[in-house]
């Protein structure tokens, strides 16, 4: 990550987020386990511990007095992979631009009119299905709902935001390309892991679209943050394989808040404290939390369905 994050493209690109273009250095902080026992006090890590232990007491272990959660599940791999980057993307027919953009201006007012809080990055997020998102990706969620179809042969990296996206991303990227004509390596110099496996919620159905995807060639590379309860029906029913990680929470939020001050900083706000975030975090407002939900959304998906699911 470390080699990737010195990379010209992450140093100074940028990547099309549809409702935010965000410098690719922002994804390629340098997180270090247990980092959080520079930012947090005994008090918060104790409260901290007393969540974790009360929602996952059958799912973590202790190691030199931390707990780590075993944080990667895959429904199998594909063999082969094709580059898929959003300029690809074919539009729907012209006339039915139309129809797309009264999908989206309805669910942007339905989601408006819903509960909002301060997310910590300048924007507010609202409450939807159980969890909280920014307008755009709740809206990109329920376009996604609506148009997106599944292949069993799609895959799909789902996480919660600040657990190692952009890493896993290129993992699965050059893990999929491996033995094939593609070459991995090159394609990651030259683009961000995000170009290659996009947002299903943020880059894919976002800005009105409503792409084409039904011409992409097997294995079709997909991202989101989106919950589990709250995916498309055709991720869930065919059994679209999926890979999941995810992160401590404490290091996972000490990440989270590093990255939303950067937002702030950018809009010139004042930067949050640690403990008006901690809060928040513990009451489950923040990116796609709670986040003891998102994990066991998917790590219940997972034991439903053993026979597919490595882990």
């Amino acid at each position: 990550m470390e080699s990737s994050s010195n990379l010209k493209v992450n140093r100074s690109g940028t990547t099309d987020f549809g409702h935010r273009t965000i410098d690719n250095s922002t994804f390629f902080r340098r997180g270090v386990v247990g980092d959080w026992l520079n930012h947090l006090t005994p008090e918060m890590a104790d409260r901290f511990q007393k969540m974790t232990e009360e929602k996952f007491c059958w799912f973590w272990f202790d190691v030199e007095g931390t707990y780590l959660l075993s944080g990667l599940i895959t429904f199998s791999m594909a063999d082969a992979y094709r580059s898929l980057a959003p300029s690809r993307l074919e539009e729907e027919e012209e006339e039915e631009e139309g129809v797309h953009h009264q999908t989206y201006q309805h669910y942007t007012q339905l989601v408006s009119a819903q509960p909002s809080v301060d997310s910590g990055n300048g924007k507010p997020i609202y409450c939807y299905d159980g969890w909280y998102g920014l307008l755009s990706g709740i809206v990109g969620t329920m376009v996604a709902q609506k148009y997106f179809k599944a292949r069993p042969t799609d895959v799909l990296v789902a996480t919660i935001p600040k657990s190692g996206t952009t890493w896993m991303k290129a993992l699965v990227f050059s893990t999929i390309n491996r033995g094939s004509c593609v070459d991995s390596r090159h394609a990651l110099e030259s683009c961000n892991p995000h170009v290659y496996i996009p947002f299903l919620e943020h880059q894919i159905y976002t800005d009105n679209r409503v792409p084409d995807l039904s011409k992409l060639p097997p294995p079709r590379l997909f991202a989101t943050h989106i919950p589990f309860q709250s995916l498309p029906a055709s991720v869930t029913e065919p059994g679209c394989r999926v890979v999941y990680v995810c992160r401590n929470p404490k290091d996972n939020f000490i990440s989270l808040w590093h990255f939303n001050n950067r937002f702030r900083t950018k809009a010139n706000l004042e930067p949050w404290t640690l403990e008006k975030a901690f809060d928040n975090f513990c009451k489950g407002l923040s990116l796609f939390g709670p986040y003891w939900d998102h994990v066991l959304g998917y790590w219940k998906a997972h034991l439903e369905r053993p026979k597919k699911i490595f882990s």
